[in-house]
Formats: C-alpha cells, structure tokens, sequence
C-alpha cells in the first residue's frame, strides 16, 4: 500500500483524534470480545461434556502456533514502519505483520461459535471484518495482513469442526 492510497482510507480520521480515539477503542473490545468469547465456548463445551472440546481447543491451538512461527519467519514490516505512510497509531513492535494474529484468532472464534450458536456466530463474522479494517486503518497491518488472518482463520475454525464429524 502506497502512501497516497493509505491518506485515502485514513482521511475521515485524519487530524480528528476523538475519531481516532474511538478507533483504538475499538479495536481494544473488539479484540477483548474475543478473549472472554473464547474461554466461554471451551467452558459451555466442558459444562455440556461436548466431544467437540478437543478438536476446539487443539486445532486453534496448533493454528496459532503455526501462524506465529509462519509470521516470525517471514517478518514482513508493518505500515507504521514505511516512512511513506503517515499513520494513525505508532506502535513499538517491529515486523511480523503478516498474517494477523488478531485477525486470524477472531475469526476462528467466530466460527466455532457459529458452530454452537449460529446467528451469535455470524453477528461475529461481521464484527471480524470491522476488526480487519480497523486495524488497517489505524496502520498496524496491511489490508493483505488481515486478508490472509481471516481466510487463516476460517479455514482453522471449519478444520476443527469437520474434525468431529469423522
């Protein structure tokens, strides 16, 4: 992404820091959201004594370590590193920006759950999406970061729901 086609995306936030703001906090409960999902669909699983457990657990597991192997080695730079690009969030880490990590775990999650309880499922889905555009849009990945997280991230969650249906 260019510096002029990244200006293109941020301009309705540019030099508005309550927009901006606003955008960090998003991308905080967005973020947060999967965190308290997650462990809440393990436990409604162990409560149910669902065979489903261990696929829901090991597969996203083994996913994210792959990922995060995968992300260290390619090291790929992030857009607030290209001096070019005037973003909206300065970060300290450097690298390791592709695939995203955020983007990949939300949308596994979003699938589990549409698995147990669809339109809860789905409405996350949706709010994966808004996720992978926040974060391009604060600067933290690019779009082909958050593109190759959600299609990861997808492909882990069906992976481990077809695992029980051997």
């Amino acid at each position: 992404m260019t510096g002029k086609k990244y200006d293109a995306y941020v301009r309705p936030f540019r030099n508005r820091p309550e927009r901006v703001r606003k955008l960090k906090l998003l991308d905080t409960l967005l973020t947060a959201s999967g965190y308290i999902i997650y462990p809440l669909i393990l436990i409604f699983l162990i409560i149910k004594k669902d065979r489903r457990l261990k696929s829901f657990l090991l597969i996203p597991a083994v996913g994210f370590a792959l990922v995060s192997l995968f992300r260290k080695k390619i090291d790929l730079p992030r857009p607030y590193e290209d001096p070019e690009i005037r973003t909206l969030s300065k970060r300290e880490k450097k690298g390791q920006s592709f695939p995203s990590r955020h983007v990949y775990s939300y949308f596994v999650i979003a699938v589990l759950l549409t698995a147990l309880f669809p339109l809860p499922g789905l409405m996350m889905l949706v709010l994966g999406g808004l996720l992978a555009w926040v974060r391009v849009v604060l600067g933290v990945h690019y779009p082909r970061d958050v593109a190759a997280g959600g299609i990861l991230g997808l492909l882990t969650g069906l992976l481990a729901i077809m695992a029980i249906k051997r």
